[in-house]
């Protein structure tokens, strides 16, 4: 949105705009971002957590580092960036439409099935909750992706959501969370998700939740659906 360009090396990823603006690169479980941000703001914003590498010579036009392992420091990264920018007299694309890659980035039904040795043999365009194979395994829930999701902060309450009721509301495609079922008044309770096997599925859907019964992984994997499960603390 602020018309930064990319350009991958072997150590990491430079972002440039009028200068070098961000390095971005994976460190252990983090993704490690470089901001082009007087080293000063640190002491004065400690909730940030971020840390002074301007000794680095290959961080001395980036000196602020920050590590992004969470929703959370992923919302403060977008809010260092809008300072940045901000600073520099930058201001964002007038027609810019956010563009989520998360789902290119995770693994579907038959990506996770075929990790298990399964055959497409096992893909349909539908699936029936009659229909499940009766070979298929009950552990799914330890391979598809898991996302950690902000603290809920008070006693977790499930709303429950069946399948075939997201075939009703849902395109191919569509993305589904506990808060896009909320404002289309499809649940109206609860703060988590869980998500139950009923009637028939024939949407290949994009569904975060955290929780998911067997069978309804089941019918996810076999119509090749992304399912992915938040793990929250509490």
């Amino acid at each position: 949105m602020y018309r930064a360009k990319g350009r991958y090396s072997a150590r990491c990823e430079s972002y440039r705009y009028k200068g070098l603006v961000a390095k971005v690169a994976l460190g252990g479980k983090s993704i490690k971002v470089f901001l082009a941000i007087d080293p000063s703001f640190i002491d004065e914003n400690p909730k940030y957590h971020l840390k002074n590498v301007s000794e680095k010579k290959q961080y001395a036009e980036v000196p602020v580092m920050m590590k992004v392992r969470s929703a959370r420091a992923l919302k403060y990264f977008k809010e260092l960036v809008d300072y940045m920018m901000a600073n520099r007299l930058v201001k964002p694309k007038r027609n810019y439409t956010p563009v989520n890659y998360m789902p290119q980035l995770i693994p579907n039904g038959e990506a996770i099935m075929a990790t298990l040795g399964m055959t497409t043999d096992y893909l349909h365009n539908s699936m029936n909750v009659h229909s499940i194979p009766a070979d298929m395994p009950d552990d799914l829930g330890d391979y598809i992706p898991m996302i950690p999701g902000e603290d809920l902060g008070e006693e977790e309450i499930e709303a429950n959501v069946y399948l075939d009721t997201l075939c009703n509301h849902f395109e191919d495609g569509d993305e589904i969370t506990i808060d896009v079922l909320k404002t289309l008044h499809i649940v109206t309770k609860g703060n988590v998700l869980r998500i139950k096997a009923r009637g028939t599925l024939d949407r290949k859907l994009i569904i975060y939740a955290e929780y998911f019964d067997a069978d309804a992984l089941k019918m996810l994997m076999c119509t090749n659906c992304t399912a992915i499960k938040i793990i929250r603390n509490y």
